[in-house]
């Protein structure tokens, strides 16, 4: 709020691109609330009318903390608006019902959509994903070619995350040389994380489990059981998870999917 008034004390107005970079700086800083709070300022104070780039930045505000309520209010209030079918705001709007355990409503969103790109099915793979929708996770990556979507590292991140929920150990190992031969994508931390996890199986404690993309991951005694450790071709530790018999949500390059493990130490990534 100082940088607004700082700006209307030199006589320049804030207009939505101000309050928009303001409420998409405090999702991106975790600070939910008060995004929802300059939204609120946004519109009853400043009298300005949001666009799709304030609706699409706040409403991770909601999926990230599971807030149905307020991602309900925030999707009615981009009907009203005439934002709902932006490609962007659709696209989050399928990410918050996913998040907030709604499949059902999210697969509703994905289907009313009138156009879909990489973003919009990726959301709905993640979503799949999350539910434990391997198959229909699957068939969305066959469909994306008639979306003219072209896939990306997060599509293979979502497919492999689907793959370690139902075991499908071979399928993920296509997809994980495909995404390198057949899109030259180079994988991720996020999705090498999964792979490694994934396809690691019951290794032999030391071992190392995986070597590509001049990375290692090996698994090492720690805490009266195990972690994973992941290393780079010079030797240096790059993340450092801690197997645990259940599962939480882990946050890693920006990217969120399900693990049984989270993270106990990471280093600087390259």
């Amino acid at each position: 709020m100082e940088l607004l008034d700082h700006m209307r004390s030199t006589g320049i107005q804030p207009d939505a691109f101000s309050w928009t970079s303001l409420i998409s700086g405090s999702v991106r800083s975790f600070e939910y609330e008060n995004a929802f709070a300059l939204f609120r300022q946004m519109v009853s104070m400043a009298g300005i009318r949001p666009t799709s780039a304030t609706i699409s930045s706040l409403l991770p505000a909601s999926s990230n903390v599971m807030n149905l309520s307020r991602g309900k209010e925030i999707h009615c209030y981009s009907v009203a608006i005439g934002v709902v079918n932006d490609l962007y705001v659709s696209s989050s709007l399928v990410d918050m019902y996913a998040k907030c355990g709604l499949l059902s409503d999210a697969e509703k969103m994905f289907d009313d959509m009138l156009l879909r790109n990489t973003v919009s099915c990726n959301s709905m793979i993640f979503a799949y994903a999350s539910h434990g929708q391997c198959e229909k996770a699957i068939q969305l990556y066959s469909d994306m070619k008639m979306y003219c979507a072209k896939p990306d590292y997060l599509t293979f991140t979502a497919l492999l995350t689907a793959c370690s929920h139902s075991g499908m150990v071979e399928f993920g190992s296509e997809l994980f040389r495909s995404m390198q031969e057949d899109y030259a994508i180079s994988p991720g931390w996020s999705t090498m994380l999964v792979w490694w996890i994934f396809s690691a199986g019951p290794a032999d404690s030391g071992r190392p489990i995986v070597s590509s993309a001049g990375c290692e991951c090996s698994r090492i005694p720690l805490c009266g059981g195990h972690c994973w450790e992941l290393v780079d071709s010079t030797g240096k530790p790059r993340w450092r998870i801690l197997q645990r018999g259940v599962c939480m949500n882990s946050s890693l390059g920006g990217v969120r999917f399900h693990l049984r493990c989270f993270v106990l130490k990471s280093w600087e990534m390259c």
